[in-house]
């Protein structure tokens, strides 16, 4: 079956994917090293994980889990690496990266108190909610797949205006500035 959304960790040792598995029945998160070729199935829910990603340290993988209806926000949890118990930190809508310090999860469209549409940080706890960008002001605007820089000072993102027009935007997590970085 196909393998997708490949992450692998920051000394290049493991590799993260979702599989369907042989059956074909449902994605879970995999790791896979790359020098023994050993694979290790590190979710087993009956909902489709999807889009692992490492944290700075390779001791964990945060990931989403599609909602069983239609519509409604993503799980985003966080399991050890190579498997263990699994914690939700958030509904979210979509979009994952982790912050170099390992202390924050950034994510697009954020359920709960203090959230809506936009890239939003998240503590690792889920306890902190910070809006980086805001959503809504101009129908038709989706600010999507937010990257941190490697300092963690900086949050990139694709700002879409149509399915086919988007930029990249950069917010300075220090002063709360946000801009514009292409012009499409």
């Amino acid at each position: 079956g196909p393998e997708r959304f490949p992450a692998l960790s920051s000394d290049g040792r493991l590799l993260a994917f979702t599989w369907a598995g042989d059956q074909l029945d449902n994605e879970d998160i995999y790791v896979r090293q790359t020098v023994e070729s050993v694979v290790i199935r590190v979710t087993t829910h009956p909902g489709a994980d999807r889009k692992p990603t490492w944290s700075p340290d390779g001791r964990y993988l945060a990931f989403q889990r599609a909602s069983k209806r239609v519509g409604e926000p993503n799980h985003l949890l966080i399991v050890p690496a190579l498997g263990g118990i699994e914690r939700e930190i958030a509904r979210i809508d979509d979009g994952l990266d982790w912050s170099p310090d390992g202390q924050y999860l950034a994510v697009t469209g954020l359920s709960g108190p203090g959230g809506g549409m936009g890239i939003h940080l998240i503590n690792v706890n889920g306890e902190q909610r910070r809006r980086i960008t805001e959503q809504g002001a101009k129908v038709g605007i989706y600010d999507s797949t937010p990257r941190f820089s490697p300092d963690g000072r900086s949050l990139a993102c694709l700002r879409y205006t149509s399915d086919l027009s988007c930029d990249i935007f950069v917010a300075d997590l220090t002063r709360g500035r946000i801009r514009q970085l292409t012009d499409d």
